[in-house]
């Protein structure tokens, strides 16, 4: 009897090792440099977006009212959109054509640029927050309207086809579903529309505060991450309708959130506390944070080239790009066994790139 409570003992006191050790090495191996530093003018950064082609393009928003093109590894900007009349608020790539941005304006207009040739080709008359691409059809754009709508543009014709009537104050496609599009509202709920029947068909109650920020998770279309003035994240899982974790952490808003390309498991999010947060949202546990910050954290994006990169825009009036040691692309053996044992450091040959304004 004495020897199996000891057994006993010590099997829970080994199973609380094995735990802590996994939380250690967690926290631990997830290690970070900033390997560059976008600093050319004096003003803010309101938003950025990596191109879905060309991992070293980056294009950025901000309030001097023009759109920069970024070569990243040249440290330089390629070209300039000049055409809004007021900051540029929103901006995102065609998911179908890595030529096209969309761009959205307090001048209460939304341009379409060819970005190769330089040239405005479109231009929706539209006061926006947030802008989306259709997945399945490169001429429907998506933008949430400061009157309360939810509008789908054809952008070819200039027309709109379709509104909702929402008060929402942030959208995201599912890119499984050209029909599902999940918006975020300043009552804190969360809807999910099918577009195609124009009604609601989901209804995601639990944030107590304005939901600012949500994204689709890109490696399992059942799950919305969305980010809170309460400074909390929730992680939905949209067919059985309900919150399966909620991350805590921030002190102050959230204002980005993305998923990380190549690992459903990993989420990025920006707040008005000055830092940048990484999850791991199986375990729920927080496995960095990035504090070299001034100023609010505006925006944020994976590459989606290499998951491994990060960019991040802030108040500060800088642009960070970060390396992460973290194996995000997890390798498999000829058994189709993951494994993770030939990580590499990978920072440590990275220099800081010059940048120039020439």
């Amino acid at each position: 009897m004495k020897k199996g409570l000891i057994f006993l003992i010590w099997y829970k006191i080994f199973l609380i090792l094995v735990l802590l050790s996994v939380f250690v090495s967690e926290i631990f191996c997830m290690k970070s440099v900033n390997i560059c530093e976008l600093r050319d003018r004096a003003y803010w950064v309101s938003c950025l977006a990596w191109n879905l082609n060309d991992a070293n393009i980056l294009a950025i928003g901000s309030d001097d009212r023009t759109v920069r093109i970024w070569n990243v590894k040249r440290g330089i900007y390629i070209n300039v959109l000049k055409g809004h009349t007021d900051w540029i608020r929103c901006l995102v790539w065609n998911l179908n054509d890595a030529n096209i941005l969309a761009t959205g304006s307090y001048d209460g207009t939304v341009r379409i640029w060819n970005v190769k040739s330089g040239n405005c080709i479109n231009i929706l008359e539209d006061w926006v927050s947030c802008l989306a691409w259709n997945p399945n059809d490169a001429n429907i754009l998506a933008t949430r309207s400061y009157d309360g709508t939810v509008r789908m543009w054809n952008v070819k014709s200039g027309n709109c086809i379709n509104i909702l009537e929402d008060w929402v104050s942030c959208l995201g496609w599912n890119s499984n579903n050209a029909n599902i599009l999940a918006t975020g509202s300043k009552e804190g709920i969360v809807r999910i529309w099918n577009i195609k029947r124009g009604i609601c068909i989901k209804v995601l109650k639990g944030h107590t505060d304005w939901v600012r920020y949500l994204a689709w998770n890109s490696n399992d279309v059942n799950i919305l991450a969305t980010g809170s003035k309460e400074g909390i994240v929730r992680i939905w899982n949209i067919k059985r309708g309900i919150c399966i974790k909620v991350l805590k952490g921030h002190t102050d808003w959230i204002r980005y959130l993305a998923w990380n390309p190549n690992d459903a498991n990993i989420l990025a999010t920006g707040s008005d506390d000055r830092t940048v947060r990484i999850w791991n949202v199986k375990s729920g546990n927080c496995i960095n944070i990035l504090e070299d910050y001034t100023g609010w954290i505006r925006c944020l994006a994976w590459n989606s080239n290499d998951a491994n990169i990060l960019a991040t825009g802030s108040d500060d009036k800088t642009v960070r790009i970060w390396k992460f040691i973290y194996p995000f692309v997890k390798r498999e053996n000829d058994n189709r066994e993951v494994s993770f044992s030939d990580i590499k450091i990978l920072c440590e040959n990275f220099e800081k790139l010059g940048i120039s304004d020439n």
